[in-house]
């Protein structure tokens, strides 16, 4: 799936491009995927929450976590790569 989905992180919540799938193809499959247009300044946001979250465009929602390795750009934006828990929304 790509498109525009919700980041929640705490009280602030953002509009941001995502591309989602699946990470490995068994019956408890792992998703996630990367988030585009994620503002620099939020990464310090995202090791203080463990509630993270991605409002997809149907409503629902799943958490998720950075994956190791958040590496802020000499940007406005970086791109953010997570692993999501839960059932796929694929």
């Amino acid at each position: 799936m790509t498109g525009t989905v919700m980041l929640v992180v705490g009280d602030q919540q953002l509009v941001v491009q995502a591309d989602l799938g699946v990470l490995r193809p068994d019956p408890e499959a792992s998703w996630g995927g990367i988030l585009r247009n994620v503002p620099t300044r939020l990464l310090i946001d995202l090791h203080v929450y463990d509630d993270i979250r991605l409002r997809l465009p149907d409503g629902q929602e799943r958490f998720i976590r950075p994956l190791d390795g958040i590496h802020a750009e000499d940007t406005d934006f970086t791109p953010l790569y997570f692993a999501g828990e839960g059932t796929p929304p694929l």
